[in-house]
């Protein structure tokens, strides 16, 4: 919902790091002991809240924002 909004991840947390007061943090740097990420090492998740008519409160993780996506749109309210 934040990012339909056009907000970032590196923009909300220089966001927040601003009214705490504190800077962003620097890169760490790279040395031969430091691993390297690949693209498959890398795990998101996208969980949604949700709080339906009749007042319980659901939670969803997914991994893929198709999936997310497809769960909304199944909602009927």
């Amino acid at each position: 919902m934040l990012a339909s909004l056009g907000l970032t991840v590196p923009s909300m947390r220089q966001e927040i790091l601003r009214l705490l007061g504190t800077e962003m943090p620097g890169e760490p740097p790279i040395t031969a002991e430091t691993p390297r990420l690949t693209r498959t090492d890398r795990a998101a998740a996208i969980t949604l809240v949700v709080e339906h008519p009749d007042g319980r409160i659901e939670a969803m993780k997914f991994r893929r924002t198709d999936d997310a996506v497809r769960y909304l749109n199944g909602l009927e309210y």
